[in-house]
Protein backbone atom coordinates (compact mmCIF):
# COMPACT_ATOMS: atom_id res chain seq x y z
CA UNK A 1 0.00 0.00 0.00
CA UNK A 2 1.16 3.93 -0.49
CA UNK A 3 1.38 5.90 1.68
CA UNK A 4 0.75 5.97 5.55
CA UNK A 5 -2.16 3.44 6.37
CA UNK A 6 -0.79 1.17 7.99
CA UNK A 7 0.70 3.84 10.43
CA UNK A 8 -2.98 5.31 10.84
CA UNK A 9 -4.46 1.86 11.87
CA UNK A 10 -1.67 1.05 14.03
CA UNK A 11 -2.38 4.34 15.93
CA UNK A 12 -5.74 3.46 16.57
CA UNK A 13 -4.13 -0.10 17.77
CA UNK A 14 -5.34 -2.09 14.70
CA UNK A 15 -2.18 -3.75 13.55
CA UNK A 16 -2.59 -5.04 9.61
CA UNK A 17 0.59 -6.23 7.82
CA UNK A 18 -1.61 -6.79 4.89
CA UNK A 19 -1.40 -2.71 4.27
CA UNK A 20 2.52 -3.18 4.27
CA UNK A 21 4.00 -4.22 0.66
CA UNK A 22 5.39 -7.75 0.95
CA UNK A 23 7.20 -8.63 -2.80
CA UNK A 24 9.99 -6.60 -4.17
CA UNK A 25 8.07 -5.24 -6.93
CA UNK A 26 5.21 -3.29 -4.20
CA UNK A 27 8.19 -2.04 -2.36
CA UNK A 28 9.56 -0.37 -5.24
CA UNK A 29 6.11 1.10 -6.63
CA UNK A 30 5.92 2.24 -3.08
CA UNK A 31 9.58 4.09 -3.55
CA UNK A 32 9.45 5.16 -6.40
CA UNK A 33 5.72 6.89 -5.88
CA UNK A 34 7.84 8.72 -2.26
CA UNK A 35 9.95 10.24 -5.19
CA UNK A 36 7.49 12.32 -6.63
CA UNK A 37 5.68 15.75 -5.32
CA UNK A 38 2.58 16.39 -6.23
CA UNK A 39 3.90 18.88 -9.09
CA UNK A 40 5.64 15.70 -10.03
CA UNK A 41 9.08 16.48 -9.92
CA UNK A 42 11.55 14.00 -8.74
CA UNK A 43 12.71 14.97 -4.94
CA UNK A 44 14.47 13.38 -2.33
CA UNK A 45 12.60 11.08 0.25
CA UNK A 46 12.63 13.28 3.14
CA UNK A 47 12.23 16.61 1.06
CA UNK A 48 8.62 14.60 0.48
CA UNK A 49 7.97 13.68 3.99
CA UNK A 50 8.73 17.00 4.73
CA UNK A 51 6.28 18.43 2.24
CA UNK A 52 3.73 15.60 3.59
CA UNK A 53 3.73 17.64 6.69
CA UNK A 54 3.78 20.82 5.98
CA UNK A 55 0.69 20.12 3.81
CA UNK A 56 -1.02 17.96 6.69
CA UNK A 57 0.06 20.27 9.77
CA UNK A 58 -3.44 20.77 10.58
CA UNK A 59 -4.58 17.32 11.00
CA UNK A 60 -2.98 16.37 13.93
CA UNK A 61 -3.62 12.82 14.20
CA UNK A 62 -1.68 12.20 10.63
CA UNK A 63 1.16 13.84 11.95
CA UNK A 64 1.30 11.32 14.42
CA UNK A 65 1.83 8.76 11.50
CA UNK A 66 4.29 10.55 9.41
CA UNK A 67 7.33 9.61 12.01
CA UNK A 68 6.66 5.95 11.84
CA UNK A 69 5.99 6.04 8.19
CA UNK A 70 8.79 8.25 7.50
CA UNK A 71 11.42 5.45 9.33
CA UNK A 72 9.28 2.63 7.68
CA UNK A 73 10.19 4.68 4.59
CA UNK A 74 13.87 4.99 4.91
CA UNK A 75 14.03 1.02 6.05
CA UNK A 76 12.52 0.73 2.66
CA UNK A 77 14.55 3.11 0.79
CA UNK A 78 17.90 1.38 2.34
CA UNK A 79 16.90 -2.00 1.80
CA UNK A 80 15.72 -1.19 -1.75
CA UNK A 81 19.51 0.32 -2.26
CA UNK A 82 21.25 -2.71 -0.90
CA UNK A 83 19.58 -5.16 -3.42
CA UNK A 84 20.53 -3.27 -5.75
CA UNK A 85 24.45 -2.63 -5.19
CA UNK A 86 24.45 -6.54 -4.51
CA UNK A 87 23.53 -7.12 -7.81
Amino acid sequence: MHGFIYEIFLLKGKENKNFLPQSLENKIVVLADMYYNQAEQRVELDDRLDDIEARYKDDKDFLKAIQPARRRMKELESEIVLLMSSN
